[in-house]
């Protein structure tokens, strides 16, 4: 881990493929969220991605990146590492009979550049990014990123989290990949700290604990990559962006009144509600109740007073 910065989570890419059809990955399907496309498709949500860049150049992401922004030491906004284009589809590749569907396909996506080419950064680049996502009005910020450090050491970070939360901004973090305790950004009360499952919901041997709030699947996930690819890819990183592109669908359905087109953002789901409708979405695993290495469980739309 970097000890003065920000950087990935240490992954390994499984495999390189080129996909042939349009897929709908396995953690999608776990957690049910097809069902819901027909409700919505996160039309009208605002999603940063702090990342390594924008992968708009990939034919699944062209049409899903609004706006992209470098407050890296990178010369370039562009993703060069891949992992930022991984992200990007897993919240929002969109549905156009090629790759993969992201989760949220009409969400509009703003690549926020935090770390460089080599998928190292600073938490003043973080803190600048999450600056300028509160002026733009964005609804959600995914972390996938992580640094070692107490909530305290960082009070110029500390506090623009906490101005997001209070904006009514839900930041969502990987908690990690070492298989200790939550990192930052996760560590902070005001983010929702997110754990890796694999496909049998335990946790995946390397995802952090301690303060964790909710869990995803993360292993072998199948997504966008650099130079207009498709690969697998495990980690928290991956886990992370399905929650925020989950609560994508939630804001989604909450922008409008019932028979209205209009805007309602005053007043609309704040973080704390958001959280509430998550814990009500979520699969209890592990130690009954909210627990260290599952948070509240994997959410996953369902059948609420059904399902189990």
């Amino acid at each position: 881990m970097n000890k003065t910065g920000i950087e990935i989570p240490k992954y390994e890419v499984k495999k390189v493929l080129s996909a042939l059809s349009e897929t709908i990955d396995w953690g999608i399907q776990l957690m049910n969220i097809p069902s819901w496309w027909k409700e919505t498709q996160g039309e009208g949500i605002r999603l940063g991605i702090c990342d390594t860049g924008s992968g708009e150049t990939h034919p699944d992401l062209k049409e899903a990146i609004n706006w992209a922004q470098n407050f890296s030491a990178s010369n370039t906004y562009l993703d060069i590492d891949g992992h930022g284009s991984f992200t990007q589809g897993i919240l929002g590749a969109r549905c156009n009979q090629i790759g993969i569907i992201g989760v949220a396909p009409k969400s509009e996506l703003y690549s926020l550049k935090v770390l460089n080419d080599d998928g190292k950064g600073e938490f003043e680049y973080l803190t600048k990014a999450i600056e300028w996502a509160l002026a733009n009005n964005l609804d959600i910020i995914n972390c996938s990123l992580g640094g070692s450090g107490n909530i305290d050491d960082y009070p110029d970070l500390k506090n623009v989290i906490e101005q997001a939360y209070k904006q009514g901004i839900c930041i969502v973090a990987a908690s990690g990949n070492e298989n200790k305790i939550s990192n930052l950004p996760s560590l902070y009360p005001q983010v929702l700290a997110i754990a890796a499952l694999d496909k049998n919901k335990n946790k995946a041997g390397f995802s952090n604990y301690g303060k964790i709030d909710f869990s995803a699947p993360g292993v072998n996930i199948y997504s966008t990559y650099k130079d207009g690819g498709y690969c697998c890819l495990s980690g928290t990183s991956f886990a992370s962006p399905l929650i925020a592109s989950f609560i994508a669908l939630l804001l989604s359905k909450h922008l409008t009144k019932p028979n209205s087109k209009t805007p309602i953002r005053e007043g609309e789901l704040r973080v704390p509600d958001i959280i509430e409708h998550l814990k009500r979405f979520a699969i209890d695993l592990g130690a009954s109740g909210k627990d260290t290495y599952f948070g509240w469980g994997m959410v996953r739309f369902k059948e609420i007073e059904n399902e189990t």
